[in-house]
């Protein structure tokens, strides 16, 4: 059954907004990119890897975005008859749901870091000197924060490796094929939308607070 009108038509505007977002997302990307040469040697690393994450955040959207595009077209029954198109409607707004309270949470240890810091050279002095002392409560915490992450990416990169090996398991299985790519397609939209919610923005946050905290180290010296 075919898309009426309409919602062709809105689909197709839906679609629009989107790649313009993400064009303009581009140039931002290529303009970081370009930067990197005119930064100075100790930064440019730290700048490169600014443009890697923008790039790979980029290239996610565009999957999501096409993602959405396809199922779009099919549009009324079709789409719920799309196996794939179906199960990245369940799945999907899981992932959002998993992303987003995992975000919460790491933003409410980073608002309680910088709340229970203090001044800055007092935030500075603690940080350098408890670098050689062991602070098991405070690595607890960043192992737990780092196992929070990985659980939320753990079902859709289970998803992508099982598709690709059903897919890749020789001699190709007419009945496991199918079904390995509509798990791996399935499975890379989860990966998506977690990195472009959740793991982007996180490590972008970090490498900025710690970029914060060497370049205030450097001028202390």
């Amino acid at each position: 059954m075919a898309a009426p009108p309409r919602a062709r038509r809105l689909a197709a505007r839906a679609i629009a907004i989107l790649h313009a977002a993400l064009r303009r997302v581009s140039r931002r990307v290529a303009t970081a990119a370009a930067a990197v040469a005119a930064v100075p040697p100790p930064r440019r690393r730290e700048a490169a890897l600014y443009a890697l994450l923008g790039a790979l955040w980029v290239t996610s959207a565009l999957y999501i975005a096409n993602a959405v595009a396809r199922c779009a077209r099919l549009g009324g029954a079709s789409l719920l008859v799309d196996d794939r198109c179906r199960l990245s409607l369940e799945y999907a707004p899981a992932i959002v749901l998993a992303s987003l309270l995992a975000r919460s949470v790491l933003r409410r240890h980073e608002t309680k870091e910088e709340l229970g810091g203090g001044g800055g050279g007092d935030v500075l002095a603690k940080k350098l000197s408890s670098s050689a002392e062991p602070h098991r409560p405070q690595l607890d915490e960043e192992a737990g924060l780092q196992m929070l992450l990985v659980f939320v990416f753990t079902p859709s990169l289970g998803l992508t490796l099982f598709g690709s090996v059903l897919m890749l398991l020789p001699p190709p299985d007419p009945a496991l094929v199918p079904l390995g790519s509509i798990m791996a397609n399935v499975g890379l939209l989860g990966v998506s939308i977690t990195l472009c919610i959740l793991g982007i923005p996180y490590t972008m946050r970090r490498l900025r607070k710690a970029l914060s905290v060497k370049v205030r180290g450097i001028g202390m010296v």
